[in-house]
């Protein structure tokens, strides 16, 4: 998050998000660092946090760690011993991650061609604008042709094995693809499960 103070308390704020906050609002997330930068700041100025806790500050770069109990923090700019800026912002879970298959997020119902599906040999997940801290476990691999349903088995950490990477190359148009139990860790340490995926060949 970057912020850049105003010449005087009561000018426009202008807010940019970096890697950890969440494009488009103004949220910490909980269980883990979050970073802000504050441009603008004098000497002498002091910066404080409501309820979050400074672990590190590099210029007027902060390094803080939100309170895991609050739904809410207040960054304070002090300048020759009083408020000059302040600045709310909610505290929150981090969300959900995408599923993706290269550079494309996929999505239960999605039509996609072999190769597409092909394309990294496996599975990746992104949060938002979170650049690093998320991945795969583990996930369960299911493919239905016009004859039979066949159970690929489960497969730990992110990549197809070639055993399915020969599977996927040979699907055929109307052919449908589900993975299940996809499972993430996160960067709070955290396991999330997440939903399911069907997806239909179109050639």
């Amino acid at each position: 998050m970057f912020i850049l103070l105003p010449t005087i308390a009561s000018a426009q704020i202008h807010t940019e998000r970096l890697s950890l906050i969440d494009t488009g609002n103004a949220e910490l997330y909980r269980g883990f660092p979050n970073e802000l930068r504050v441009s603008g700041l004098a000497p002498g100025d002091s910066v404080s946090f409501s309820t979050s806790r400074l672990l590190a500050r590099d210029g007027n770069l902060f390094s803080i760690m939100p309170d895991g109990r609050r739904t809410s923090d207040t960054l304070i700019v002090y300048r020759d011993g009083a408020v000059f800026f302040r600045e709310d912002y909610g505290i929150g879970n981090i969300p959900d991650p995408k599923v993706c298959i290269g550079a494309m997020n996929i999505t239960s119902g999605m039509r996609l061609k072999v190769k597409d599906l092909t394309v990294g040999n496996g599975l990746i997940v992104r949060t938002g604008n979170f650049r690093s801290g998320i991945s795969i476990m583990s996930f369960q691999l299911g493919v239905l042709n016009k004859a039979e349903y066949l159970d690929l088995g489960e497969t730990t950490g992110n990549k197809f094995p070639i055993a399915q990477q020969l599977v996927l190359a040979g699907l055929q148009a109307g052919d449908k693809v589900y993975i299940d139990n996809i499972t993430a860790s996160m960067p709070d340490r955290s396991i999330r499960r997440l939903v399911s995926i069907a997806l239909m060949i179109v050639e």
